[in-house]
């Protein structure tokens, strides 16, 4: 009986400890619905046609994905005419966009092709001839750290197309093998070959800028 009477004696203070909490200025209730995600309820704006929730997308991602195509293409005014061209056809492909994964990867999807559009454009510029060097990949650990930026992007291209594109992907995107996956197609087999090979030939072009 006595444990009766005390489980009786919470359940009838809690309801009065519920009404002080809810006047605390660190009240939570919990049972508030979760923080909606600003890309989910920006692209039903967006959808409607509402140009300011387009307008917060760009500003959330032009940087990101700026940088993005800077570090693929070697070109700021490209990677700028390639940036614009992104979120136009964001605009433009509003209608048919679906919530099938995180939306800067759909933006990253297609800056990925506009870039690799280009390069295969560029007919006219050198590619390194010279046979992948074999060594620890250990030492490329902290090559960003090591140069500046601008040696570093110019580093980045004069790598293969295949293996610039892997690695921005990787250690500048910070996407996961899986992520990588998704937005290629290719095989998480092909994607850890290529980044190898991809750091070896960008820790030569680093010792070369060096």
């Amino acid at each position: 009986m006595a444990a009766s009477g005390h489980y009786s004696c919470v359940v009838t203070t809690l309801p009065h400890l519920l009404l002080l909490a809810s006047q605390s200025s660190d009240w939570v209730a919990p049972f508030a619905e979760a923080r909606v995600n600003p890309d989910i309820t920006d692209m039903k704006l967006l959808c409607a046609d509402d140009e300011s929730a387009f307008q917060r997308i760009v500003e959330r991602y032009q940087q990101r994905i700026l940088a993005y195509c800077l570090r693929i293409t070697g070109k700021r005014v490209d990677a700028q005419d390639i940036g614009q061209d992104v979120f136009l056809t964001l605009w433009l492909q509003r209608k048919r966009y679906r919530e099938e994964g995180k939306l800067h990867l759909y933006l990253l999807k297609i800056a990925r092709l506009r870039s690799l559009a280009l390069l295969k454009k560029r007919r006219s510029r050198t590619r390194l001839a010279e046979k992948v060097r074999k060594e620890d990949t250990s030492r490329h650990a902290s090559l960003s750290l090591s140069l500046e930026k601008d040696h570093l992007h110019l580093a980045i291209s004069k790598i293969s197309v295949q293996h610039r594109d892997i690695l921005t992907l990787r250690h500048f995107e910070e996407l996961s093998l899986e992520e990588i996956q998704t937005l290629t197609g290719l095989r998480i087999g092909t994607i850890k070959s290529r980044l190898h090979r991809g750091l070896v030939a960008l820790r030569k072009e680093i010792d070369d800028v060096e």
